[in-house]
């Protein structure tokens, strides 16, 4: 289900209409969490299979790079909360 948010200036004219998907913060965290399990598969393989260290790198890299976009991510939805 969509919500759509409408802000109107102060000579009321519509500025722009935003759409939010209710479901968007479950798909991120799925996607989040099928990354972080890729990352871990491919460190596995990389350490159990003679030769394939270079799978093990992939896999760090990745889950490095996972972890960094989540907490940016994250971080600029902790900001937008208004002060109580």
């Amino acid at each position: 289900m969509q919500s759509v948010e409408t802000a109107v200036r102060r000579d009321g004219s519509l500025l722009e209409e935003t759409r939010r998907d209710s479901k968007g913060g479950v798909r991120a965290m799925v996607l989040f969490l099928l990354v972080v399990l890729a990352a871990v598969v491919l460190g596995i393989i990389g350490v159990a299979a003679d030769g394939l260290g270079y799978l093990l790198v992939i896999g760090i890299m990745l889950l490095a790079t996972d972890v960094i976009i989540a907490a940016v991510v994250w971080s600029r939805r902790a900001r937008r909360r208004p002060v109580r």
